[in-house]
Formats: structure tokens, sequence, C-alpha cells
């Protein structure tokens, strides 16, 4: 099997297709170095899709147990993380099982409340 067999570089996607594309996908590769918050590790957790990010920013927070997570810029525990999810249907599934559960606290009523507590303390 060559690469381009395997995948598709989609350019931009539409908001309203990114559920689907993320419930398609095996998993979601995320090798940035540097996020915000790493909001695309959230919504591929929320679809049931496991992560293979990079450590050392917020990525870890965004995706908690749902990722297996490797140093920046580092190709070899990328190309062995991929292959694990990839390969280990046991390994994906509870990757998805757990970044599910664990990506509902950030959930709008979730966050809501927290912010109405920080907000009633102050």
């Amino acid at each position: 099997n060559s690469l381009q067999d395997r995948v598709r570089l989609l350019g931009h996607a539409l908001v309203e297709e990114l559920p689907a594309l993320y419930s398609g996908a095996e998993l979601l590769a995320y090798p940035s170095s540097y996020e915000g918050f790493g909001l695309p590790i959230a919504e591929a957790l929320a679809c049931n899709t496991p992560v293979v990010a990079c450590t050392g920013s917020c990525l870890e927070e965004a995706g908690g147990p749902g990722g297996l997570y490797v140093p920046p810029g580092e190709v070899e525990p990328l190309r062995e993380a991929l292959r694990q999810v990839l390969e280990d249907s046991a390994l994906a599934r509870d990757l998805a099982a757990k970044g599910r559960e664990y990506v509902q606290r950030f959930g709008l009523e979730t966050v809501s409340k927290e912010l109405m507590g920080t907000y009633s303390a102050l």
C-alpha cells in the first residue's frame, strides 16, 4: 500500500463536514508543537476518534487519555504511535472510549457551570 492509497489531503473543510470527517477517520494525527487549545483534538474525541499528538503544549490537556503523545519534531516516535493505533484495534477502541468520556468536561454546560462558579467566587 502506498501512502497515496491511505491518506487523503482534503484542504479546507466546512465546519458542517467535520463531524463526518472525524467519525470516518481511523485517527487524528496532530503533530503540532504549539496550539492555543487543540480544538481539533477535542472535536475528534467527541466523534470517537483516537488521537496522536505532541507533548509539551496544551494538546495533552485537550486530549487527556484519548491520545498517544510524542515529542514534537521526533519522526520515529510519531511513526510508532501512528502504527500502534492503526494496527491495534483494541488500543484504538480504548483510546476512543476514554477520549469520548474525557472530552465531556469541555461541553457547554460543564464549562458554563465552572465559569459561573469562578465569577461567583470573585
